[in-house]
């Protein structure tokens, strides 16, 4: 008895667990293939072979040439007449590698080539009429190799055996009644099966063929029980799954299978859909897993088999509309890499990848093929109702109803009632209740109760209560309570008065909650949790009020960001919050504030947004459609959807978790479908290989290079490199470091995988490079290569080691030549610099003399006992030039020391050295008689004093190209200077000059500097008086607004640095107070506009004596004033304004001939800055405008008072001012603007000015 209930205990479990996996939408699913290469990347997109060499690179054969893939890059190989060591032919029937690493390439009629990788060169076989050990035929088949390394070649005449050993072919053929031959001589296929047998695929059946030991021989066979069934069959494919079966695909009758025993089986179709199978073409084979083995048939996709039981499980082909599908059903091809990815070679489609590894990811799309799954692509939300059925609510098609057994059974359209219930059919977010009723949230049309029981809808809209119609999440309660979260705000459900109720916050209890919120989340205790884009609401149970949390970038446990997509309450009663700038998890929750720890920070990718549809599975994982997250190790996971699946753009809100666990995701292209509980780690460690290797621009091959010596004068080394991790590339990153060159890693992406080295110097480096796999986890199978960089001759020690002796005694000897002359030298140079250093020290005399002085004929006096001690001078003359006069006027002329009588002489006799000088505007230097023909035609003119001169000099005095004089220094010797004492004299002459324009400019300036002195006096009284004109209003003596213009910046300046240190509202400020007489025009009206001119007088009078001193009081135009109080708290603003106001009304106007009235003002007021926490937000024009609006509100409203404006709590400081001038009443009833008035408070209205 005890046994017999457990058997029915297990049986019964067995049934549930069937039972929930056929109700499981997941079942519904298609498996995630990605399409690798276009059709220019892989011609034509034909894809004939595909293979992996041991590097790990995946080689494609095509009708157009040979192509190796290394995740990026599709490198072509072609056929070449200029290049004996190309491939033999371009069109690729087969591909095979050998144990040594070798490619051997099948062609369809340019017998084979084999890759050497090595050496980046092809070695070609061809069938030789003449050559007995050549292949028997150009058209090759299939390619494979036997234990022994014997390569095994099936062509379209015959069979060759490659023995590489002895590099000798063996031919099999079909003969003619030998009943040790083949059945047929095309070979179509070859296989080697565990027991190290090779099966034979011909056009006629199948042959076996085993190895002889004891005779060394091969016995080709054939199986009658086999070759009854195949006779005249074409096998196309030979394959032995894990349990041994051998499958065959033929041409013409679809696959076989057949075990041990021989007992052939065809594979039949279960359905009448798949008729097609008996006589498919069946091309390729491959076991996808334990339990599936994969049939390639052309023009009808995958067929799926039972390894079990061999029967048809299900059928993969293309979908146009989806694009996770398979991208062709003509199958050419299947590989299974080292990481255990599925490549798919297609007759047109490229290349197809999938990964098995990620079996827990599936989709459903939008299928005109299928048309029983969902019905339209977008989908926005999806409910799991409490019957089991899946409802799929789309972005313009209504609602589908799915059975997760059967797909489509029923939907509920747009427009599908009388009452056209869904505007737009868009469906923003579904629920329902433990009593079955299931509430449906639309885009724009509102909340909808649909009621199972008569299958009515009812309509709910912002005349219900509702804040907004737009309804982006939908949360019943367990107690009964429906939350709502829409794109403006926060609403309950009130059943008993179906009525929505709107919530306030502790801080502003009387101000609705007014945001757009996405989510929603609810604890054990009943605590709601609100997401908005404008931070975290939560109400806690008991209270009316929920508490605002926002981000503060102070502190560390606040939120990360405001805007918050997702929310999730776990199964351990946690709250995560995701935000825009990280995912948060409350750690504390403290009465009013919390403490959020920052998830992003344990994963080590600050700032990442994680996708805001969060879910928990059944292990405790946090997912969202793009990743999965583990708390208890905070490994960061990526799912595959990112470049795998067809969910297109997923949207926000659309998400649920099944009671099975499955996870659903919905986007722009469908639903992703997650089975957690199958999800695998991507555990591949991807091994890194040199994809290129380039010196000085040259190929270089690269098979498992470890080192490379580089020849002298090598100008560049450029590698590039791939992390053959296939399953998403583009997610790789990689380091690289040169050992003895960098001195730190180098990090970049998938897109710039190449280094370039150039003019390395002569030594040893090391080459790493590490790469990742698609998970970011860094592979431990690092590439190294070693580099050895030779010098040239003239780098090598030797040849140094000679230069820098040869070098060392050549310095020896120039040093010590140079000593020598430099000791003959430096006597001579001594004796010099003596000399030198004596003229130097008196010309630096002589020109402090003139150039300080402004008596210069005294100096020069002194200048001439000075110089004569030096130079043979027996005259010193100084000329003045004198335009207006046509002469040189020699004002000094000192001969022998004794100071004579000054001269004239007249520039139109150019026969003097004097006048020549200064017409030429050159040096005139006579040192002996034959010189006197360089200048003068004629005799030189007789001197007008004194002796005949041998040595005459004269130098021009030109300072800033203005001629001032000459200067003249002459001796009765000849020859007296030397070009060394000539050099003195001109530096003398540049003092002349200097002194001799100093003087003459400093008699000028001492006469201008006194008529200066006198105009600038007049022209400054004249400038106050028009400054002080120009600022004052002419009628009244108040300021003008050109002195608020001129003023106003420098002052605004103060008080806005006074903010910056300290925003703080008591800060003081300027009030802009806006003064306008009540019904002025009745004065000029009345009593004429002198009596209006005498009242305006008065009115600047009474605010003057009102206003402080340093207040300004100014006329703004007309009757109105405006009065800027300078440094004013703000609560002070209204007091001076009443205080003005009370003074105008009691004050009694003079009208002139006994005349007198009484007037009122209306006022309105603005401080500035106006907005404390920001004060460059507002001008201070716009604030004056403000002050405009008050002082209209006053007028508005009974006039003689004041309003008063202030900011009060402002968000969007960008259109506040925009809002305010048009809509001053929408921010005052918000809140964002206060006021005060002497008015009555309660009965203000505002309107705006026209």
């Amino acid at each position: 008895m005890f046994n017999w209930f457990y058997i029915f205990l297990i049986l019964f479990l067995v049934n549930m667990n069937v039972f929930a996996n056929e109700k499981d939408i997941f079942n519904l699913g298609q498996p995630i293939f990605k399409s690798i290469g276009d059709k220019k990347e892989i011609p034509y997109g034909i894809v004939t072979a595909i293979t992996q060499d041991h590097q790990g690179f995946l080689w494609i054969g095509t009708q157009h040439g040979l192509i190796r893939y290394d995740g990026y890059q599709f490198h072509k190989f072609s056929y070449s007449v200029k290049d004996k060591n190309s491939i033999s032919g371009d069109y690729i029937s087969a591909l095979f590698v050998a144990s040594d690493g070798k490619i051997w390439i099948g062609t369809t009629s340019d017998g084979i080539s084999v890759y050497n990788p090595s050496t980046d060169t092809f070695q070609n076989y061809k069938n030789s009429k003449n050559d007995s050990n050549s292949l028997s035929n150009n058209h090759i088949n299939t390619i494979i190799a036997d234990k022994d390394n014997t390569i095994w070649v099936g062509t379209n005449h015959g069979l060759n055996a490659f023995h590489l050993n002895s590099d000798k072919i063996s031919h099999f053929y079909h003969l003619k009644d030998t009943a040790n031959s083949l059945n047929d001589n095309r070979i179509t296929a070859l296989h080697l099966d565990s027991s190290n047998a090779i099966w034979v695929g011909t056009g006629n059946g199948l042959n076996k063929i085993e190895y002889k030991p004891h005779n060394k021989s091969f016995n080709v066979s054939v199986i009658p029980q086999l070759q009854t069934k195949l006779k005249g069959t074409l096998i196309d494919e030979i394959f032995q799954s894990t349990d041994n079966k051998i499958w065959l695909g033929t041409k013409t009758k679809g696959a076989f299978w057949f075990n041990q025993n021989y007992a052939l089986t065809q594979i039949k179709a279960n359905t009448k859909n798949l008729d097609f199978l008996l006589n498919s073409w069946i091309l390729s084979i491959i076991q996808a897993n334990e339990n599936e083995i994969w049939l390639g048939s052309y023009s009808h996709g995958i067929i799926v088999i039972s390894t079990d039981s061999g029967k048809v499980i299900r059928h993969i082909t293309h979908d146009k509309n989806n694009p996770g599908s398979i991208s062709l059903n003509e199958i050419s091809a299947f590989h299974i890499d080292k990481s255990g990815l599925i490549w798919i070679g297609t007759w047109g489609g490229s290349l197809n990848m999938l990964n098995p590894i990620n079996k827990a990811f599936k989709t459903i799309t939008h299928s005109l093929i299928n048309k029983n799954i969902i019905s339209y692509p977008n989908i926005s939300t999806m409910l799991e109702l409490n019957s089991g059925l899946i409802w799929v609510g789309t972005r313009g098609n209504g609602i589908d109803i799915i059975d997760p057994k059967r797909g489509l059974i029923n939907k509920i359209r747009p427009y599908s009632n009388e009452k056209k219930v869904f505007f737009d059919g868009v469906i923003m977010s579904m629920a329902q209740e433990t009593d079955g009723t299931i509430w449906i949230g639309t885009r724009q049309t509102g909340l909808f109760k649909y009621l199972p029981k008569t299958h009515s809808l009812k309509r709910y809209t912002t005349e219900s209560g509702l804040i907004d119609n737009n309804i982006r999440k939908i949360m019943p309660t367990k107690t009964g309570k429906l939350w709502l979260a829409t794109s403006a705000g926060i609403n309950r459900f009130n059943p008993a008065t179906e009525r929505f109720e709107t919530f306030t916050t502790q801080s502003e209890p009387n101000k609705q909650i007014q945001d757009v919120f996405n989510s929603l989340a609810q604890q054990k205790d009943g605590t709601i949790w609100a997401g908005s884009h404008g931070g975290l609401y939560v109400l806690l149970p008991g209270n009316k009020h929920f508490i605002h949390i926002t981000h503060d970038d102070k502190n560390n446990h606040s939120i990360s960001h405001n805007n918050i997509p997702g929310l999730l309450v776990d199964s351990k009663n946690q709250v995560w919050v995701d935000t825009r700038y990280g995912l948060n998890k409350l750690k504390k929750w403290q009465g009013k504030s919390s403490v959020f720890e920052s998830i992003n920070t344990y994963m080590g990718r600050t700032g990442l947004y994680f996708g805001g549809n969060l879910l928990e599975d059944n292990q405790g994982r946090i997912w969202t459609q793009w990743f999965m997250v583990n708390p208890k190790d905070w490994q960061l996971q990526k799912s595959p959807i990112s470049s795998e699946s067809a969910l297109g753009t997923p949207w926000l809100g659309s998400f649920m978790k099944t009671r099975l666990g499955t996870l659903v995701y919905g986007g722009t292209k469908g639903l992703l479908l997650i089975k957690p509980e199958q999800y695998q780690k991507w555990a591949y460690q991807p091994p890194l290989r040199v994809s290129n290797l380039k010196v000085n621009g040259k190929n270089i091959p690269s098979e498992n290079i470890k080192a490379l010596s580089l020849a002298p004068h090598t100008k560049s080394l450029y590698i590039e490199f791939s992390s053959l991790d296939f399953s998403n590339p583009h997610n790789i990153e990689y380091s690289y470091k040169l050992e003895g060159y960098d001195t730190d890693w180098s990090f970049t992406d998938s897109d710039h995988r190449t280094l370039n080295y150039t003019n390395l110097d002569p030594g040893k480096y090391t080459l790493h490079i590490r790469g990742t796999n698609k998970n970011g986890i860094w592979s431990p199978n690092e590439f190294s290569m070693t580099i050895n960089q030779q010098p040239a001759w003239f780098q090598t020690t030797w040849f140094k080691m000679v230069a820098w002796t040869l070098f060392l005694l050549l310095i020896y000897a120039i040093v010590k030549l140079r000593i020598q002359r430099l000791k003959a030298q430096k006597t001579v140079l001594e004796q010099r610099v003596q000399q030198k250093t004596a003229d130097i020290l008196l010309l630096s005399d002589i020109g402090k003399e003139l150039t300080s002085r402004h008596n210069f004929e005294d100096v020069l006096t002194q200048v001439y006992e000075k110089i004569n001690k030096v130079l043979d001078a027996n005259v010193l003359l100084l000329g003045i030039l004198q335009k207006d006069k046509n002469t040189v006027h020699a004002s000094l002329i000192i001969e022998n020391n004794i100071r004579v009588k000054p001269i004239n002489f007249d520039l139109t006799d150019n026969n003097y050295p004097a006048a020549w000088c200064i017409n030429n505007k050159k040096e005139l230097i006579i040192s002996t008689p034959s010189d006197i023909k360089k200048y003068f035609q004629n005799q030189i003119g007789i001197p007008k004093s004194g002796k005949e001169m041998k040595t005459i000099v004269y130098l021009p005095l030109i300072i800033r190209n203005k001629l001032m004089g000459c200067l003249s220094i002459q001796s009765l010797k000849t020859n007296a200077y030397s070009d060394e004492q000539i050099s003195m004299i001109r530096t003398l002459a540049s003092y002349t000059a200097i002194s001799t324009a100093n003087t003459l400019g400093y008699q000028k300036l001492v006469l201008a500097n006194k008529k200066l002195k006198s105009a600038h006096k007049e022209l400054k009284n004249v400038c106050q008086d028009l400054e002080a004109i120009s600022l004052t209003d002419q009628l009244t003596g108040a300021h003008n607004r050109r002195f608020l213009n001129k003023f106003i910046g420098q002052e605004l300046a103060k008080v806005q640095r006074d903010h910056y240190k300290k925003p703080d509202k008591s800060q003081s400020g300027f009030g802009f107070i806006l003064i306008d007489l009540d019904h002025f025009k009745y004065i000029n009206d009345t009593f004429g506009h002198d009596a209006g001119d005498k009242v305006l007088i008065q009115v600047v009078k009474v605010i003057t004596q009102t206003c402080r001193d340093f207040d300004w009081v100014i006329r703004w135009g007309g009757e109105e004033f405006l009065v800027v109080s300078r440094f004013i708290q703000r609560a002070q603003m209204g007091v001076l304004a009443e205080r003005i106001r009370a003074n105008i009304e009691a004050y009694e106007f003079d009208l002139g001939e006994g005349r007198t009235i009484h007037r009122t003002c209306s006022m309105g007021i603005a401080g500035f800055p106006f907005i404390t926490k920001q004060v460059k937000a507002l001008i201070w024009e716009q604030t004056l405008q403000l002050a405009d609006l008050a002082l209209y509100a006053v007028k508005n409203n009974g006039r003689n008072g004041w309003i008063s404006l202030f900011e009060n709590h402002i968000e969007d400081v960008d259109e506040f001012y925009s809002e305010a001038v048009n809509h001053l009443d929408h921010l005052i009833e918000k809140g964002d603007i206060s006021f005060e008035t002497s008015l009555d408070k309660s009965k203000i209205v505002f309107n705006t000015p026209p």
